[in-house]
């Protein structure tokens, strides 16, 4: 809790703060520590990633970040027997979620993802890389300013998009 919320509380709602323990191993995130060779092996895969388009609202999270947020999605019940639509993939979660799951012991435990992405530069990366990890995905070329392709719609169980920074950006959705 920071210090306003710590000050909040007790002042405004006259509750007591009393010490707050963490986890030591992961500060109260709940997630484990990653394999490092995990997380090398996506970081070997994104070193030719292609260059940031900050007018696409672009910002690529870590190799680390995105394998844990594969591992979230994970622990959600959201990749099992799912059909996956990710809106943009600049994090490269088509690439983390495979790698994750095959890591877990888990090869083809998803039913399909579908990445719906603008950028043609991204689309041949993910494509190149998809394809070296024998990652069977599916990649659309779409603004997602544009309405959903009407062959996609009610198509998918679980959907992610890579959080976007624009102070304009909640009104894409």
């Amino acid at each position: 809790m920071t210090e306003q919320g710590r000050h909040f509380a007790e002042e405004v709602l006259d509750i007591k703060a009393s010490t707050v323990t963490q986890c030591p191993t992961c500060n109260g995130s709940g997630l484990k520590e990653l394999d490092p060779k995990l997380i090398k092996k996506l970081q070997i895969l994104l070193v030719d990633a292609p260059n940031v388009r900050v007018e696409l609202d672009q910002a690529p999270c870590t190799a680390e970040t995105a394998l844990h947020r594969a591992e979230l999605m994970h622990k959600a019940g959201a990749l099992e027997g799912r059909n996956i639509l990710l809106l943009g993939d600049d994090d490269s979660l088509s690439l983390a979620i495979p790698l994750y799951l095959a890591h877990m012991g888990r090869n083809r435990a998803v039913d399909n993802i579908t990445v719906l992405e603008l950028d043609p530069g991204r689309i041949g990366f993910l494509e190149q890389k998809c394809e070296e990890v024998g990652a069977a995905i599916t990649i659309v070329q779409h603004d997602l300013r544009d309405p959903l392709p009407t062959n996609l719609k009610g198509q998918f169980d679980t959907f992610q998009t890579d959080p976007l920074i624009l102070l304009r950006a909640p009104s894409f959705f």
